[in-house]
């Protein structure tokens, strides 16, 4: 399609900016204001920009993106404002749980505090131009932003603001979604800003940057982006035996992991073991689950010390059979795996013995 620009430089700008916002998105990219592509700008989004105007934007598809981590991994946070639309301070547990499902599956942890200047993350409903260099816009477009944490050099680094111009709910309104705006689908969201992630490509992610309804649950785009950057969640002992409790869950990716900290380097032996606990279908012994000791100190091993009935066809020299890993270190990292992740959720349990 010709292009009707007066200024030839201008319009090669424009088409090269809309065909990154079209292969961002996963859209037929003709550089050209299409109805497919449209479509996609008239949704209500978070007010975070997509990639930065340098980037090459082929680098960033199907894969999460990071931009910053807090140097702590204990967190405050700290309510400035809230909203009226829910009644009494519902907002603010809303809030509270967007965080704890991030504190889930990694080992951050975080704290409400009274005093604003304690505080990592500060959360406001703000309204218009208030004074951050990023004015809402009112009802629709865009709901909410949140900033990267160090080294982003911004004094409201880690802070989020929803925009008060929209009409906030405890649920997705529905058939009348562009009306009601579910706070903890759009908290969540803005929470792995504050922690350093970006928007993601992956479409039905969590940090994908448009507003589709409810997405309540981190999937497994998250959970790898917010992982390289603080780790899966940890259990510290200082006695001899430690245990820590791992899920492979359907919407998880069909993994999970979890590490234990013994305080200092030393000889220990581990062993895990697995129990099915939801099998929606095709329940068999070809649904192989393994447990693995995936990483010590950061370096990976794959040492499988649990496994399922079959991880190949029977007698195949590929079957996981039950094991235990002597190893010398101070953080153990367990991995719980399903082959068929789809129709599995799975629990385990890893264990830790220093021999010391």
């Amino acid at each position: 399609r010709p292009c009707y620009c007066q200024d030839e430089v201008y319009c090669k700008e424009v088409k090269e900016a809309i065909e990154k916002y079209q292969i961002f998105f996963g859209l037929k990219v003709t550089g050209v204001l299409d109805e497919q592509t449209l479509v996609q700008m008239r949704k209500p989004r978070c007010g975070n920009t997509d990639v930065s105007p340098d980037e090459d934007v082929r680098k960033r598809v199907n894969d999460y993106c990071t931009n910053g981590v807090w140097p702590m991994t204990n967190l405050q946070y700290f309510f400035e404002t809230g909203t009226s639309d829910i009644s009494g301070t519902q907002e603010w547990d809303i809030c509270r749980q967007a965080l704890d499902k991030w504190a889930a599956v990694t080992p951050l942890t975080f704290t409400e505090t009274a005093v604003e200047a304690d505080a990592q993350i500060r959360i406001a409903w703000r309204g218009g131009d208030h004074g951050d260099g990023f004015p809402f816009d009112g009802e629709g477009n865009v709901l909410a932003h949140g900033f990267y944490p160090p080294p982003n050099p911004e004094p409201i680094a880690g802070d989020i603001h929803f925009d008060s111009g929209e009409e906030w709910d405890t649920e997705d309104g529905g058939f009348w979604w562009w009306k009601r705006r579910d706070l903890m689908t759009v908290a969540v969201h803005e929470a792995g800003h504050a922690l350093g992630l970006c928007h993601s490509t992956v479409e039905g992610s969590v940090m994908w940057p448009s507003y589709e309804g409810e997405l309540r649950t981190l999937q497994p785009d998250d959970i790898q982006g917010i992982q390289a950057l603080y780790g899966p969640p940890v259990v510290t002992t200082t006695t001899r035996f430690a245990e820590a409790s791992m899920w492979a869950l359907k919407n998880g990716g069909g993994y999970g992991t979890v590490a234990i900290d013994l305080g200092r380097r030393q000889r220990f032996l581990a062993w895990a073991n697995v129990t099915m606990i939801d099998a929606l279908n095709d329940f068999d012994s070809d649904n192989a689950v393994v447990a693995e000791v995936f990483q010590v100190d950061g370096v990976e091993t794959w040492k499988a010390v649990f496994g399922g009935a079959h991880w190949g066809p029977a007698g195949d020299t590929a079957n996981v059979h039950q094991g235990a890993y002597v190893g010398y270190g101070q953080r153990v990292t367990f991995r719980i795996r399903s082959i068929h992740h789809d129709d599995l959720d799975a629990y385990g349990m890893g264990t830790v013995m220093t021999l010391d």
